[in-house]
């Protein structure tokens, strides 16, 4: 592994990279290049993480992940998106395999899509925020109706309800927790079945002295109380009105406070498209999560460094 020192130079240089381009105005080909050059300037602080026999691939990891960021931020299938590429960007990637092989590198690389992640998380402030959002959106395999006659993912996903969008569907439930500024620091995969009082044990087994605002489906007064008396997570729930200590001031608060994480959901499912399985294997669902947050995760960087509201990530590209 590399020194903090080296770190902080590497650090340096990526800020002086983002800091000289214009984001009001850069074109598809100056968004990929700076891609690629901020994911290959971190790639080394990384690269522990890969290690692999034999001579170095004609294509580099790095332009695999920087490739596999900016699909996600495009929406398009990857027969499109590898056409595109291929079509009117031949030139930055001349050493681009067959699109079979090229799929195959990023699903081995989706660890270490996840690693370039957490990579930029301490650049955010997230360790030193103490708050927290936790909220849950659906994931599909498929519509309820056709649950009995698709294969896909038989043994992970399962039946659930979409309370939000009133409907039944077949696949996961994306759990994912926030900090203040809309960075998404942690999340879990779960069966569409889950009980959301099971997972959020689970997102929050590993942290300590946090404030933690949840929605109503995470309500549970005795889980509260361990929360609070064993690590001292405090968590705040909207109340029904029929239960005691209920404040319409106090729910309208917390609602207020929830639209953040709200923005973030919705930007996950109209911009990176989280809101439906477009893989047919495992590895594939994994990279597909990986690059999406890592993607979500990158544009808040780049805003940062450009000045720029952080959430605003849906003009920086495609």
């Amino acid at each position: 592994m590399l020194s903090p020192e080296t770190k902080q130079l590497v650090f340096e240089h990526v800020t002086q990279v983002v800091k000289s381009v214009d984001p009001a105005e850069m074109d598809h080909e100056t968004f990929i290049i700076l891609v690629y050059v901020v994911v290959d300037d971190l790639f080394p602080l990384i690269a522990h993480y890969c290690q692999r026999p034999g001579p170095d691939p004609h294509l580099s990891d790095s332009e695999v992940i920087a490739l596999s960021l900016v699909y996600e931020w495009t929406g398009w299938s990857e027969k499109s998106f590898y056409s595109y590429i291929r079509k009117n960007y031949c030139h930055l990637f001349p050493r681009l395999n067959e699109r079979s092989r090229f799929n195959r590198r990023r699903r081995d690389l989706a660890l270490i899509i996840n690693e370039l992640r957490k990579l930029l998380l301490p650049e955010l402030e997230v360790y030193s925020d103490r708050f927290r959002i936790l909220d849950s959106l659906p994931v599909r395999v498929c519509r309820y109706g056709r649950a009995g006659r698709v294969k896909t993912f038989r043994d992970i996903a399962n039946l659930g309800v979409c309370v939000a969008h009133k409907e039944k569907l077949f696949g996961f439930r994306f759990h994912f927790l926030i900090t203040w500024r809309g960075v998404i620091h942690d999340f879990v995969l779960a069966a569409a079945n889950h009980h959301d009082l099971t997972v959020e044990e689970e997102i929050l087994a590993p942290y300590q002295n946090l404030q933690v605002v949840e929605d109503k489906a995470y309500i549970d007064e005795d889980r509260r109380q361990q929360l609070e008396e064993e690590r001292h997570i405090t968590v705040y729930t909207p109340k029904r009105r029929n239960q005691k200590g209920y404040s319409a001031t106090e729910n309208w608060l917390i609602s207020h406070i929830r639209q953040l994480i709200e923005t973030v959901g919705s930007q996950l499912v109209e911009v990176f498209h989280i809101g439906w399985v477009r893989v047919r294997s495992f590895t594939g669902l994994l990279l597909s999560i990986y690059a999406k947050i890592t993607a979500h995760t990158l544009g808040i960087f780049l805003n940062s460094l450009w000045g720029r509201e952080w959430l605003h990530i849906k003009e920086i590209a495609f």
